[in-house]
């Protein structure tokens, strides 16, 4: 969910639609360490601490988006006043020239202090985010893909292996999720996006990536796909979907369907809207099937709030991202899920 509804303006017409049709909510950037720890040791859990108040408050599950986080350490990410156009992790991060022990320490402490403020509120947490990436670049390391991020640099290819140990003891309990995007199905293909030049095959990078981390004994629980689609790039099979999810089932993981929309580009069409149901019915219809699939989460429900249209920089030309426009009225995409989700309950009383 968008910090933005309910933190200031108090959106209530968007409340209320989340109160009836969902069930867990993520606090979206309000759990980024650009907006959490924006200096070294001054913490700031205002966004958090909002939206976790609400979905406890309305009977919500949560889960945690994300620890850790960083995309490559590069200086034009940053504006000319020291202001962060974007990236999830802070500048103080990118521009310090710690050592590697000291990175170890900077990670750990963060980890350690975020799960331990949401201890008993928040049991599913998102440890490392987008470990592969691809927006700026990727690269191979001791022979796996790998975003070339400021925790990369600054600590080595065991950051992540390093940052899950460190979750589970900081919560033993907790569900540990490894999170990417792009390799949602068998066949996707997004290498275009930021003009990756060393194009690779995503969900098969990903999958042998979560293979080795297990085989070096990372505590890995479950595997986060975010289903960012395009409805004139995407158009996977619900067993095209099912063989990714199922082979992440054999290696004993959970899957989650993490930040799932599905942008349309201009200009907006009834074919193009059609063609945004049919996908969200093909996800979820997968989603159902799958034994190993725990949940399906968009990445917010109206346009009124999605980073896709809200944000020129990625899609200058997506009129339409959610299953609501920005006045709250239904695509129909919202009406495909509906379906979907009534049909199993159907199934399932007989």
């Amino acid at each position: 969910m968008s910090p933005r509804a309910i933190f200031g303006g108090f959106d209530r017409d968007y409340q209320t639609l989340l109160e009836r049709h969902f069930s867990s909510v993520t606090p979206e950037y309000g759990l980024y360490m650009a907006h959490v720890q924006p200096s070294q040791g001054v913490w700031g859990f205002d966004l958090a601490d909002t939206v976790v108040a609400f979905a406890q408050s309305h009977g919500l599950t949560l889960r945690g988006h994300a620890l850790v986080w960083g995309v490559p350490q590069r200086h034009d990410l940053f504006g000319d006043e020291g202001r962060t156009t974007w990236t999830p992790t802070p500048r103080w991060v990118h521009e310090s020239d710690m050592s590697r022990d000291e990175a170890i320490a900077v990670m750990r402490d963060h980890i350690e202090t975020v799960m331990r403020r949401y201890a008993g509120k928040i049991d599913e947490w998102h440890v490392v985010n987008e470990p592969i990436g691809g927006q700026f670049g990727a690269r191979k390391v001791n022979g796996h893909v790998l975003s070339p991020n400021v925790w990369l640099e600054k600590i080595g290819p065991d950051y992540i292996k390093l940052a899950f140990e460190h979750a589970r003891s900081v919560d033993p309990d907790a569900t540990l999720i490894l999170n990417e995007w792009g390799a949602d199905y068998i066949g996707q293909d997004h290498g275009w996006i930021g003009n990756l030049s060393n194009r690779h095959d995503r969900p098969e990078s990903y999958y042998n990536l979560v293979v080795h981390l297990l085989e070096q004994g990372t505590p890995i629980d479950g595997v986060g796909l975010q289903f960012h689609l395009d409805v004139e790039l995407d158009d996977p099979s619900v067993d095209a979907i099912l063989d990714n999810l199922n082979r992440y089932h054999a290696l004993g993981l959970s899957t989650h369907i993490t930040e799932m929309d599905v942008r349309i580009p201009k200009p907006v069409t009834a074919e193009k809207l059609r063609k945004q149901a049919r996908l969200y019915e093909t996800v979820f219809r997968a989603a159902l099937r799958s034994p190993s699939t725990k949940d399906v989460m968009i990445w917010d429900f109206t346009d009124r709030y999605s980073w896709i249209t809200s944000n020129a920089g990625f899609f200058p030309d997506h009129a339409v991202g959610t299953i609501m426009d920005d006045d709250l009225r239904l695509y129909p995409s919202f009406q495909a899920i509906r379906e979907v989700l009534s049909e199993a309950r159907r199934e399932r009383r007989n």
